[in-house]
């Protein structure tokens, strides 16, 4: 039981913009060596401003995985060139590959399948590959489709001899994330999945970050879940969500496991929190 909550807890990833890598060079020292810094993908945020924060990251002891959003690139030059720009000059070996929101492709990529398929990825250095699972669902795919995807992209990326991780959406529901997880060790995917949980912070804010991720909840529904919801002003967190978790790892055979924090609001705050969470953890039974 307890190697299993140290090893839940014994390796985040988190998840910035590119203008936010600075906060995370200042809070270095409070994570562990080489910590994996998702990148997110924005429009706000160009290319260049990507690299920027791929260097600022890994000049303070920290791993950039820039998050490529396939149906934002344009072309395939403009892919190309990013992966060229963060793989072969800047160094980075680890991706994240996303379909993307736009619901209308920007070029000729239709999801990240398609990168994965092409040679795109063969013509780099890269070694390892993040991709994305939906235990709550998707608004615009059906639960079926998901993972059929996430079966072929798994099964594609190890062909071409890739380690591959998952890390899942935003998630409220401890006990959907469970049972997504036993349906995906189901098909036989073995890869190590790390779930996705949003720092304490504001109902209003996490309610907002919520429908940017397109995952669907309301102050209904975080109260189902367990979430303190008494104001949109006051603080909530993942806190029964991760005893939840924790007892069900005890109960199942759920395979590798670690967690993904979206740190909303105060990075130092977020990880405060987790910290005190870790070592809380030791004590629940």
């Amino acid at each position: 039981m307890d190697a299993v909550r140290t090893s839940i807890f014994q390796t985040p990833s988190l998840e910035t913009t590119a203008g936010g890598a600075l906060r995370f060079a200042y809070m270095a020292s409070h994570l562990p060596p080489n910590t994996s810094v998702n990148i997110a993908f924005i429009d706000a945020e160009s290319a260049k401003e990507r690299i920027v924060a791929i260097d600022v990251l890994r000049s303070s002891g920290l791993t950039p995985r820039p998050i490529v959003s396939a149906r934002r690139f344009t072309s395939e030059g403009a892919l190309r060139s990013f992966l060229h720009q963060a793989v072969q000059i800047k160094g980075v070996r680890d991706l994240f590959l996303v379909g993307g929101d736009p619901a209308v492709p920007r070029g000729p990529f239709r999801d990240s399948l398609d990168v994965i398929n092409g040679s795109y990825l063969d013509e780099t250095n890269i070694s390892a590959i993040g991709i994305a699972g939906y235990p709550e669902g998707h608004p615009r795919i059906e639960g079926a489709i998901l993972l059929d995807s996430l079966q072929r992209k798994v099964e594609a990326l190890k062909a071409k001899g890739l380690h591959v991780e998952i890390t899942t959406q935003l998630s409220f529901d401890a006990l959907a994330v469970i049972a997504w997880i036993q349906r995906v060790r189901g098909i036989g995917i073995k890869a190590p999945i790390r779930i996705g949980i949003p720092s304490p912070a504001g109902v209003s804010g996490i309610l907002k970050f919520a429908k940017l991720c397109c995952v669907r909840t309301s102050v209904e529904l975080l109260q189902r879940y367990g979430w303190e919801t008494t104001s949109l002003l006051n603080s909530a967190g993942p806190d029964r969500f991760l005893t939840e978790l924790l007892e069900s790892t005890e109960r199942l055979d759920l395979g590798p496991l670690s967690l993904h924090l979206y740190p909303l609001g105060n990075l130092e705050k977020a990880l405060q929190w987790f910290n005190g969470w870790e070592e809380k953890s030791r004590w629940l039974h």
